[in-house]
């Protein structure tokens, strides 16, 4: 809309090499960056340079689903999501409640509800993993014998998660919800076609990538003391798995 023209590097390793790093990042060949979720391809202090390399090029920079220090970004309220999520399974009853997924604010949002409600509180007690795709929130469940005591409800800390999750309790022949409950976080195409369709909680995606493009197009996306952070909330999606 805005006949600005994109273009998408898909992998920040790519940019570990000097070459290709001085060829597209300078404001010559861009005119704004746009970070999505670097936050998870980030592991060594050499990926922290890249970013610091990149602020010192770039002024117009966003962060999408990740923060960086001095840098704008544009998330979801990732621990008032939690709280939504935990405090849904209350409302139908469940008490027994655990969570599988990242180790960020979602923790402190699920704890809050915990504490509020008078439970154990302590992560020790119901951050039963930390996982960040399908096969970590599989892994989470296979860890509990066949046969074993699964816990009454889980918070997952993404879509991705509970699929893992809902396919080794489908696969054990566990009924969900009326065994274990399961509900979600982002609301992505497949959630409405799981086994039962998951319910989760909505993240403004389409939003998010709206916000981050006006900051690059009003030159409002400040760094350092003038950096913006725009935190969007979510709402709950009620399908059948809680």
């Amino acid at each position: 809309q805005q006949n600005y023209h994109i273009s998408f590097i898909r992998f920040f390793e790519d940019l570990k090499d000097p070459v290709l790093f001085n060829t597209l990042i300078h404001e010559e060949e861009i005119g704004g960056l746009i970070l999505l979720a670097v936050d998870q391809a980030m592991k060594t202090d050499e990926d922290k340079t890249i970013i610091e390399k990149m602020k010192g090029r770039m002024k117009k920079i966003v962060c999408i689903e990740c923060q960086y220090d001095g840098l704008s970004s544009v998330m979801f309220d990732r621990r008032e999501t939690a709280s939504k999520a935990t405090e849904c399974l209350f409302r139908e009853g469940y008490k027994d409640i655990v969570y599988i997924g990242q180790n960020d604010e979602r923790v402190e949002g699920v704890r809050k509800i915990l504490s509020l409600h008078g439970l154990n509180d302590d992560p020790s007690y119901f951050f039963m993993a930390e996982a960040f795709n399908m096969p970590g929130g599989a892994d989470a469940i296979e860890k509990i014998p066949e046969g074993g005591k699964y816990p009454r409800a889980i918070v997952c800390g993404s879509d991705e998660v509970a699929v893992g999750v809902l396919s080794v309790l489908n696969r054990r022949k566990v009924s969900v919800p009326e065994e274990v409950a399961v509900i979600g976080m982002d609301n992505i195409e497949i959630a409405e076609y799981t086994n039962p369709p998951l319910t989760t909680m909505n993240v403004q995606k389409k939003n998010m990538g709206y916000r981050a493009v006006e900051m690059i197009v009003n030159n409002t996306c400040g760094q350092g003391d003038d950096a913006i952070r725009i935190m969007l909330p979510a709402n709950i999606v009620n399908r059948s798995s809680c």
